[in-house]
C-alpha cells in the first residue's frame, strides 16, 4: 500500500516481497540529493524458530535454539532471555550459515526461560520460545538399600 501526506510532503510505501527497493525522491521533477536510494524491506513473519520446546532442559546443559533468517530480508537478530530470578544466564546468537542462526544459553537454575527474539527491532512472531528447565539430577547423592541389595561391579 502507498500514501502521501500532502500537508508534510511525506510518503509511505509497504511493499509485498523483502526484494531490494530503488526509491526516487523528487521536488519538481529534481532529485534530491542521495536519491534514489535503495531500501531493503524485511519480513520478520518469514523468521522460523526450532527448537523442542517439550524437552525437560537441564541446569548446566546448553539450550539451542535453531533461527532461520534467509526469508526474511537483512536485519539485525534482538534476543530477549526472562530467567528465574538469580540464574544470571547469558545468551547470545552465533551464526550457524549465511541466513542460520543458533541462539544458545546454559540455564543456571530451574524452571521456565523465556526467549523472545526481534528483528531490527520488529517482535519475531514465533515467539516467545518457552524453555522448561529441570534440576540436574547428582547420582552420586542416591543413597541404594534394603533386602537383595548388592555392591555393583
Amino acid at each position: 500500500s502507498s500514501g502521501i501526506n500532502a500537508e508534510y510532503g511525506g510518503a509511505s510505501y509497504t511493499p509485498l516481497t523483502v526484494d531490494p527497493l530503488k526509491v526516487h525522491l523528487k521536488i519538481e521533477d529534481c532529485h534530491l540529493p542521495s536519491s534514489p536510494t535503495t531500501v531493503h524491506p524485511i519480513d520478520p513473519s518469514k523468521i522460523q524458530v526450532t527448537v523442542d520446546s517439550d524437552k525437560d532442559w537441564k541446569v548446566g546443559e546448553p539450550v539451542e535454539i535453531a533461527v532461520d533468517i534467509t526469508e526474511a530480508g537483512p536485519g539485525q537478530l534482538g534476543i530477549n532471555l526472562s530467567a528465574p530470578p538469580g540464574s544470571g544466564t547469558d545468551c547470545h546468537a552465533k551464526e550457524v550459515s549465511p541466513g542460520h542462526m543458533t541462539v544458545v544459553f546454559t540455564p543456571c537454575s530451574s524452571g521456565e526461560h523465556v526467549v523472545n527474539l526481534t528483528y531490527s527491532d520488529n517482535n519475531v512472531p514465533a515467539t516467545p520460545v518457552v524453555i522448561k528447565v529441570v534440576p540436574r539430577a547428582d547420582v552420586k547423592a542416591v543413597v541404594v538399600s534394603g533386602d537383595g541389595i548388592r555392591e555393583g561391579q
